[in-house]
């Protein structure tokens, strides 16, 4: 492999490159929403419940798919699939421009949900097909880097787009960036000569996809890995791409920019530390001591942020910075799933994985708009609900808990000491 590999040059690079410039197309979409609260509920006129099944659409979407997205890599090509995702996203953006009613944002929202949802199966799927298996946790590490810069392009860069030229607009062009990308992934993207040579072994196709799906749904270690992973990674995505600007624009009393660059610290320090995890991962040979970390220092972090009140913005940096930092550990989830399972459904475990964190997700996000609208004071200010601190301290409670969850599980998960299991068979 390594051999090979060489004599591929920087084709691997480039298309890898590629496909993680789309991760940060679709991990920009994903954050946008945080920044688009309260245009949205003056535009619309409706509460924290509706933005928060908006929201969640995108996930709900995005979950359904991941199983059917891996078995989907495992066996079709990576090009057809990728430049299908980034028009679908440019698609769901232009009806998310020209929506006239909250049902169409709705809908909108469910579209570009769909399309995102090849992302991270397809980034990793390209890493896996192109690179060296002992290079698979440094590389997907280094892709949720790439992630992570839209994530923090989705905070302060895109609120004072948004603030320049109104939300409309930004989405229109978020709508050209997507057909240009769906152009060059099909320009570029191929599949790697192994994977070709895979494909024209059509033999037991049907008996392996099932066996495929079988294998992960019915892997208890698979079940309790990706769990962990979905514990970790969700309170980021509930914190930094919705609710975390609007709480402290609330509970500190900072404009929209800066309350946005303030979280956008927490993504840099998950772009910093997802290619650390996995780096850290692959010299010490072991998963499960990054992941204890990870778990419980997330924990910590969080849970100041959200309790101790009147903190100062530096500290807020800081805090957020270590919770991003901390809570990058889920990487190594993907990479305990690929290994407890055989490498012909590396995407498939991808996928598997990758659902369990959208499932969390799309219910989560309900549930915190529901208890802000149940504790809601019936406050107003230009057609727009305000929630106090109490209430979000209550909402937002949710977050630490499902840290606690990923703490709890750790003791019962296997070490797989980054082997994975065909190799322990040979």
């Amino acid at each position: 492999m390594n051999e090979d590999h060489q004599k591929l040059g920087s084709l691997p690079w480039i298309i890898w490159s590629l496909a993680a410039i789309f991760f940060f197309y679709t991990f920009l979409l994903q954050v946008s929403p945080s920044v688009m609260v309260h245009d949205l509920m003056g535009s619309f006129a409706v509460n924290a419940t509706a933005i928060s099944n908006f929201a969640a659409i995108y996930f709900l979407v995005y979950a359904i798919m991941q199983i059917p997205i891996g078995l989907l890599f495992d066996r079709l090509n990576a090009r057809w699939l990728l430049t299908l995702a980034a028009a679908l996203c440019g698609i769901g953006c232009v009806i998310f421009a020209t929506a006239h009613s909250f049902g169409e944002v709705i809908f909108a929202r469910a579209i570009i949900g769909l399309g995102s949802s090849f992302a991270v199966v397809g980034s990793f799927n390209i890493v896996a097909q192109w690179f060296p298996p002992k290079r698979f946790a440094a590389i997907t590490g280094l892709t949720v880097t790439i992630g992570m810069l839209g994530a923090m392009s989705g905070e302060t860069p895109l609120a004072l787009m948004i603030n320049h030229i109104g939300w409309r607009n930004t989405m229109m062009v978020f709508a050209v960036v997507g057909i240009i990308l769906s152009s060059l992934l099909w320009l570029i993207v191929r599949d790697s000569p192994s994977q070709k040579q895979k494909r024209k072994n059509k033999h037991n196709n049907k008996i392996s996809i099932l066996s495929g799906v079988k294998c992960l749904l019915t892997s208890k270690q698979s079940w309790l890995a990706a769990l962990y992973g979905g514990f970790l990674y969700t309170p980021t995505l509930i914190f930094g791409a919705l609710w975390g600007v609007p709480f402290l624009m609330q509970t500190n009393h900072l404009n929209k920019p800066v309350a946005a660059a303030i979280v956008s610290s927490m993504f840099f320090g998950w772009m910093l530390g997802s290619p650390f995890f996995g780096w850290l991962s692959d010299f010490l040979a072991r998963r499960k001591p990054p992941m204890i970390v990870g778990a419980v220092g997330g924990l910590i972090t969080l849970t100041l942020v959200i309790y101790i009140q009147h903190l100062p913005n530096y500290m807020l940096v800081i805090l957020l910075f270590a919770f991003g930092f901390l809570s990058s550990g889920f990487i190594l989830a993907f990479s305990l799933v690929k290994e407890i399972n055989p490498t012909r459904y590396s995407a498939t475990s991808v996928g598997f994985t990758n659902m369990l964190n959208m499932v969390w997700l799309a219910t989560l996000q309900p549930a915190i708009g529901i208890i802000l609208d149940f504790m809601w004071q019936g406050n107003m200010k230009h057609n727009i609900r305000i929630y106090d601190i109490t209430n979000y301290h209550w909402a937002l409670g949710v977050l630490p808990l499902l840290l606690v969850c990923s703490v709890v599980l750790l003791p019962f998960i296997r070490e797989t000491f980054c082997r994975s299991v065909d190799w322990e068979k040979t």
